[in-house]
């Protein structure tokens, strides 16, 4: 009995992990298509300046794997210490700060 609904929530959790991956890579999809338009005056301006196409075709994916690694890096600095301030905090890395 209690294998039989182990399955059933694993079986719900991937369909959930599915339909998350899912939307998530069409947002994706949809914010670099919004990037590309608004940039097409710069693309054409970089492709007059010659610019190779492989090379204005890398400059989008670049430009937003760098802004997401600073939007992690701020988040990892600002945003860990905060969990730490709950007395029922489950992260015990967090005993050692101070003012604990």
């Amino acid at each position: 009995m209690a294998a039989k609904i182990a399955n059933a929530l694993t079986a719900v959790l991937v369909l959930v992990a599915a339909v998350t991956l899912a939307v998530g890579g069409v947002g994706i999809m949809n914010i670099m298509l919004a990037n590309v338009r608004a940039r097409i005056r710069e693309i054409g301006i970089r492709k007059a300046l010659g610019a190779h196409q492989p090379r204005n075709q890398a400059a989008i994916p670049a430009e937003a794997v760098i802004i997401s690694l600073a939007a992690a890096l701020w988040a990892r600095l600002w945003g860990f210490p905060y969990p730490c301030r709950s007395a029922s905090s489950p992260i015990t890395r967090c005993r050692s700060l101070p003012g604990r």
